[in-house]
């Protein structure tokens, strides 16, 4: 048995399709008047696998929480 049991009338992931583009971003915590990501771009094509690496505060869980939406970008799309 699953740790988490499925839902009835669960609907099946599909494949990912598209790409994601990052084009010239810069992002600020709300209210911290502070730019903490200055003119990050790059592109992941659908099925590729990617990592992040780098030091303790240095942007990791920012870029994934950007790319989840839980933030708005104050410039870039």
């Amino acid at each position: 048995m699953p740790d988490v049991p499925e839902r009835p009338r669960a609907r099946p992931l599909r494949r990912a399709k598209g790409i994601v583009v990052f084009h010239d971003v810069y992002f600020a915590y709300p209210g911290s008047g502070r730019t903490i990501m200055r003119d990050a771009s790059f592109k992941i094509r659908a099925g590729t696998r990617v990592g992040t690496v780098g030091a303790t505060g240095a942007g990791k869980t920012t870029l994934v929480s950007l790319l989840a939406r839980f933030y708005d970008l104050q410039s870039g799309r």
